[in-house]
C-alpha cells in the first residue's frame, strides 16, 4: 500500500463531502459512491464494473436489483489497461467516465469510446514538448530508455515519432521490464554497457516514476564521471519525491512536470490530509495497513498480521500513544508530499456536469427535473464542455484535459 494511492481515496472523499454541503451544487440531490479497487488488474476492474452495475454481490450482466440505486457516472481509473477495459463496457451502457491516470492514446478515440474523458493527456502532449526542447538545442542524436509497465509501453515508439519529424535521430532504443526484480538481476549493466558505447550525450527516460528512480540511480553510479544529460518525460518525473535526493541523484537533468492548472494543494486538502486519524476512523482498513507498512504497527487482526510478516518478512510490534503519533505523522507527511493525479478534479468535472444535466431539464420542465433520472447517455460531451468554458481547462476534440 503506497501513500500516493491513499492520497487518491482521501482526495476523492474530500472532493464528495465538498459537493454535498454546497447548497448552490446539486440542490436536493446527494451524492454516494460505490468505491472498488481494481489493483491494475483487468479481471478485477471488470467483475468490480459489473457488480456496481448489478447492485449485486455477484456480477451479472444486463441485470440490476438496486432500484434505489441510481448510477450517475464513474471515476478511474488509473492504469490504461484497467481504464480501457471499463470504458469499453461503459460505452455500450452509455454512462461517462472521467479517468484520473490512464495515458493510452487509443483511449482518445471518440468513436470506440463516445462516454471517456480524461484529466490527464495522452503520450502525445509530452512527447511533442520533449522534441521540441530536443530542436531548440539543436540535439538531434539521443537515446530513448522505458521502464514501462505494459499500460506504458507504447510510449517510446510514440516519441520516437514526434522526435522524427523534427529531425532528430534516435541512436538506440531500450524496453525495460515490468518487474524490478528482472531489471536489477543484469538488466543494469545490459543499459550501462549500452550507453557507455553510445556516441550520444542525450538520454531520454520515459515510464514509471518510482522504477525510474531505481534504475537511473543505478545506471549514473556506473557512468561515473556523467559526461550524459537525461531527460525525464512527465511519466517518469521524480519531482514529487525528497528534495536532497533529487539534487544528489538527478543534479544536471531535464525533468518535465505537467503545469499544475488546478490547484494540487489547497488549504482544503491539506487540512482533510491533517485531519486524518486512525482513532477518528477504526474501519479504515487502508490506512491500517499503511500503518503496518511504514511503522511496522500490529492491527487488531492477527490473520493479516501473519500475512504481512510473511510477505515482508518483518516483525511487527504493538505501537503504544507516542509511536501511534509519531507514524500518524509520518504518514501525513507522506501523503502531503504524494503526487495527486487529479481525482479531486475529475470528481469535480462529473459532479458539474451532472448539476449542468439537472438545471437543463429543469429549464425544459421542471416536471421532468423532479422524475428520477436515468443519467446513461445524457451527462456527455455538451455538459463536459459547458462547464469549463469560462475558465482555462477545457476538452479538447479527443476529449483529453487541456488548458490554455
Amino acid at each position: 500500500i503506497e501513500c500516493q494511492y491513499y492520497r487518491q481515496l482521501v482526495e476523492f472523499r474530500l472532493a464528495i463531502e465538498e459537493i454535498n454541503k454546497n447548497p448552490s451544487l446539486l440542490p436536493n440531490v446527494t451524492l454516494g459512491y460505490h468505491i472498488f479497487n481494481s489493483c491494475g488488474n483487468e479481471v478485477k476492474a471488470v467483475r468490480s464494473i459489473l457488480q456496481i452495475l448489478s447492485g449485486t454481490k455477484e456480477p451479472v450482466p444486463n441485470y440490476s436489483c438496486g432500484r434505489k440505486r441510481n448510477i450517475a457516472g464513474f471515476i478511474g481509473d488509473l492504469t490504461s489497461e484497467t481504464t480501457m477495459i471499463s470504458a469499453q463496457i461503459l460505452s455500450l451502457f452509455g454512462f461517462s467516465q472521467v479517468s484520473f491516470g490512464a495515458s493510452d492514446p487509443s483511449l482518445s478515440d471518440r468513436v470506440a469510446f463516445p462516454y471517456f474523458f480524461r484529466t490527464k493527456q495522452s503520450f502525445h502532449g509530452s512527447a511533442l514538448a520533449i522534441s521540441k526542447l530536443m530542436k531548440h538545442f539543436g540535439w538531434t542524436w539521443v537515446g530513448i530508455i522505458g521502464v514501462n509497465d505494459s499500460d506504458m509501453d507504447d510510449e517510446p515508439q510514440v516519441l520516437t515519432d514526434y522526435l522524427s519529424r523534427d529531425g532528430i535521430c534516435v541512436e538506440f532504443t531500450i524496453k525495460m521490464s515490468r518487474y524490478l526484480d528482472e531489471i536489477l538481476d543484469g538488466g543494469i549493466d545490459r543499459i550501462g554497457k549500452i550507453i557507455k558505447k553510445s556516441t550520444t550525450n542525450i538520454i531520454i527516460v520515459c515510464g514509471k516514476a518510482y522504477k525510474v528512480i531505481v534504475v537511473v540511480t543505478n545506471i549514473r553510479r556506473m557512468l561515473m564521471p556523467i559526461n550524459k544529460t537525461f531527460v525525464f518525460s512527465p511519466s517518469a518525473s521524480v519531482i514529487y519525491n525528497n528534495v536532497d535526493f533529487i539534487t544528489a541523484v538527478f543534479d544536471g537533468s531535464f525533468i518535465f512536470e505537467p503545469y499544475p492548472v488546478y490547484p494540487r494543494e489547497t488549504h482544503e486538502i491539506i487540512e482533510f490530509i491533517y485531519s486524518t486519524d486512525p482513532s477518528k476512523d477504526p474501519k479504515d482498513k487502508l490506512f491500517e495497513n499503511i500503518m503496518l507498512t511504514v511503522c511496522q504497527c500490529l492491527s487488531k487482526d492477527t490473520i493479516k498480521n501473519n500475512v504481512y510478516e510473511q510477505l515482508y518478512n518483518a516483525h511487527y510490534t504493538e505501537c503504544d500513544g507516542k509511536r501511534t503519533i509519531k507514524c500518524v505523522s509520518t504518514i501525513i507527511s507522506s501523503l502531503l508530499a504524494a503526487l495527486s493525479p487529479n481525482v479531486h478534479l475529475a470528481v469535480n468535472i462529473m459532479s458539474q456536469a451532472i448539476h449542468e444535466m439537472h438545471t437543463s431539464l429543469r429549464e425544459q420542465s421542471p416536471e421532468r427535473d423532479r422524475e428520477a433520472h436515468r443519467y446513461q447517455y445524457q451527462v456527455n460531451i455538451p455538459y463536459l464542455a459547458h462547464i469549463l468554458n469560462n475558465t482555462d481547462i477545457y476538452f479538447g476534440k479527443k476529449n483529453e484535459y487541456q488548458f490554455l
